[in-house]
């Protein structure tokens, strides 16, 4: 704003927030000024809302406005439950830990407070799913030439809205076949093509990697690429 923007105004007067660009340049051309505090807002954040059982979520308290320096608390409780639970009170730090301790949601309080004793409140839901576990298995552990092996392809925990996928390969090779695509059907038939031979199955469920071995020890995690495609 140019200094001469206001010229032949009379009675002006600016009401400003404290410390803007507004208040600075009525002090710099001895315009009438008000300043005003501007209001207290809760800026904190969680880097997630949604986490698989046992993971941390890092909840980061902010705040602007009001007047500074801010304290922090934070409470949370299951969201069908009454009782909050204090993960924080008070607090200088800028940000603390939360891990669940149960598959549920969970209702989270941030407060903020300036050094007026005026708050601000945010709520977030964050959603605890139990860990993605594959528990799909073989209909046989032994199988002629030409004699179809049906599997069957099952999964919990997780978010739900399963799909899977199947692959093959001898024991003793190193590379993988598709059997089929991620579809959300939960049985597909093999076909052995080759007698004296064992084979390892491997379906994925929502991107879980487990290794199914012809002899049924499913629920065996294998995260390795080397072990099947991804």
């Amino acid at each position: 704003i140019g200094r001469d923007a206001f010229y032949g105004c009379t009675g002006l007067k600016i009401v400003c927030i404290k410390g803007s660009y507004a208040e600075q340049y009525a002090i710099e051309n001895n315009i009438p000024y008000k300043s005003i505090t501007a209001p207290l807002k809760n800026t904190s954040t969680l880097s997630a809302k949604k986490v698989t059982l046992g993971g941390k979520i890092k909840i980061n308290l902010s705040a602007a406005g009001g007047i500074a320096p801010y304290k922090y608390s934070v409470l949370y409780k299951k969201s069908t439950g009454t009782k909050w639970v204090t993960l924080a009170a008070n607090t200088t730090k800028t940000s603390v830990s939360f891990v669940p301790k149960a598959a549920a949601k969970y209702d989270v309080r941030l407060i903020a407070k300036d050094s007026a004793g005026k708050t601000s409140s945010k709520a977030v839901t964050v959603t605890v799913t139990k860990p993605l576990t594959n528990i799909s298995k073989l209909g046989a552990e032994t199988a002629k030439v030409g004699e179809k092996v049906k599997v069957r392809c099952y999964a919990q925990g997780g978010t739900g809205g399963y799909t899977y996928a199947v692959y093959y390969k001898k024991s003793a090779g190193a590379k993988w076949s598709k059997l089929r695509g991620y579809k959300s059907t939960n049985a597909v038939m093999f076909t052995p093509k080759a007698a004296n031979n064992s084979y390892r199955h491997f379906s994925k469920s929502c991107h879980a990697h487990i290794s199914i071995p012809c002899h049924r020890e499913s629920g065996k995690k294998s995260c390795s690429p080397s072990c099947a495609p991804l």
